[in-house]
């Protein structure tokens, strides 16, 4: 009788060990099964950021005290503006008893070629003792970086094949990215400095053609010494040439849309640009000529408000001016001199920065504007510790604790936050 006794409790205490460990790994088993389950809910919870981002609000989606609901776990995910247009967006994910974050970077992009700076689809040559730096308009006027260690960066340069920069003569400074196309080379000069990246592109960059409008055709203008300001005023037209001659003056008046075969200023001449009121636009179809001598005025301070694009093959910028705005010319080899500086950004089929000439990429092109729609790019991601707030700390199902509090999330689309909100 103690023989089978000793027996049952032995077989006893097999059972009870046996079903202990048995209720450890399905604890395992499901603590590992919710914890991926988070993981793919932080998941959802950056992917609802990015598009968010893309559709123009801030990234910002839910907050730890009402987050967003995604299926049967809840998620909240906070966005960092780094500048430069780059965003870390952080995303926490709650299912069960999992707990998960991850991050990742985004940098906003354009779908416009401007956002490429000054770029060449052949060949860029920045010739020696040029600088090409950077600002953002939108914090107002243009101030020389200060040339801190390590140098500023935030400028770009680029090209779909070679790229040059620097010369024999003067130092050369790129004070952010030289990047050549994919089977294209960067060759720099001794006195050269280039702070970013000069890794080549993965792809190329397309240059799209020009599509120009259609406008009635007017009278072509002259101006003469007997008609030394001429005046174009806001509207759409359409002109076979438009010529400034020495010593007199055209005037055009924003919002303006001009359509040209030819656009010429002489030496001595000027072209006053106001788009004070609205954005300029130029669509030169055969020859842009700002010859040298000439001058180009303008009171626009945003790199939106003018626009020269040159459709033809032939484009000659030799005058002196400061043009806030861009140049594309995808089918013309253009020249920009010392004595011209652009506040925006220039693409052309062959480019050349001339020597001592100083150009500014401005940083607020690397946004979409208003009729764009380029999405954000993914630099990095990564596992991040969870933050320190009371829903990450409940030990059990987050979400039916909300339930039971009568909290009901929203769903993730409903639960984004515009750009200047900040979740509370």
């Amino acid at each position: 009788m103690v023989a089978a006794l000793l027996v049952v409790f032995a077989v006893a205490t097999l059972s009870m060990i046996q079903l202990q460990l048995d209720l450890s790994k399905a604890r395992e088993r499901r603590t590992a099964v919710d914890t991926k389950r988070a993981f793919y809910m932080a998941e959802a919870g950056l992917a609802e950021a990015f598009h968010g981002i893309a559709s123009g609000k801030s990234g910002n989606v839910g907050t730890p005290e009402d987050p967003a609901q995604f299926g049967n776990g809840i998620f909240f995910t906070t966005a960092e503006e780094e500048g430069l247009g780059r965003v870390t967006l952080t995303s926490t994910g709650l299912c069960g008893a999992g707990r998960s974050t991850l991050s990742i970077v985004i940098e906003r992009t354009s779908s416009s070629v401007a956002a490429l700076g000054f770029f060449g689809e052949e060949s860029v040559d920045v010739e020696g003792g040029a600088t090409i730096d950077s600002y953002d308009s939108r914090s107002g006027p243009y101030v020389a970086p200060l040339r801190t260690n390590p140098p500023p960066v935030g400028a770009k340069v680029g090209s779909n094949q070679s790229l040059m920069v620097g010369g024999r003569k003067g130092t050369t400074d790129v004070y952010g990215d030289a990047q050549p196309g994919p089977s294209g080379v960067l060759v720099r000069g001794k006195k050269t400095t280039i702070s970013g990246s000069t890794a080549p592109f993965l792809t190329a960059n397309v240059l799209d053609p020009i599509v120009v409008p259609t406008y009635p055709l007017q009278t072509s203008i002259t101006t003469s010494l007997l008609r030394p300001i001429a005046t174009i005023p806001a509207g759409e037209r359409a002109f076979d040439t438009l010529r400034v001659t020495a010593l007199t003056k055209l005037v055009i008046t924003g919002p303006a849309r001009i359509v040209v075969g030819d656009l010429v200023v002489d030496s001595l001449g000027e072209l006053y640009v106001d788009a004070s009121r609205g954005p300029v636009e130029f669509y030169v179809t055969d020859e842009l000529a700002l010859k040298s001598g000439s001058k180009y005025l303008s009171t626009a301070t945003d790199p939106r408000s003018v626009s020269l694009m040159v459709s033809g093959t032939r484009a000659e910028v030799a005058g002196t001016g400061s043009l806030h705005g861009t140049i594309y010319a995808p089918a013309a080899a253009l020249t920009i001199p010392s004595s011209f500086q652009v506040y925006g950004a220039a693409s052309a089929r062959q480019l050349t920065i001339a020597a001592d000439a100083k150009m500014h990429f401005d940083t607020s092109l690397l946004e979409a504007g208003a009729n764009e729609s380029g999405l954000p790019r993914m630099l990095g991601w990564q596992l991040v510790e969870l933050p320190n707030v009371p829903v990450v700390k409940l030990r059990h199902d987050a979400l039916n604790e909300l339930l039971k509090q009568g909290k009901r999330p929203k769903k993730g689309s409903k639960s984004h936050f515009d750009i200047g909100v900040l979740p509370l």
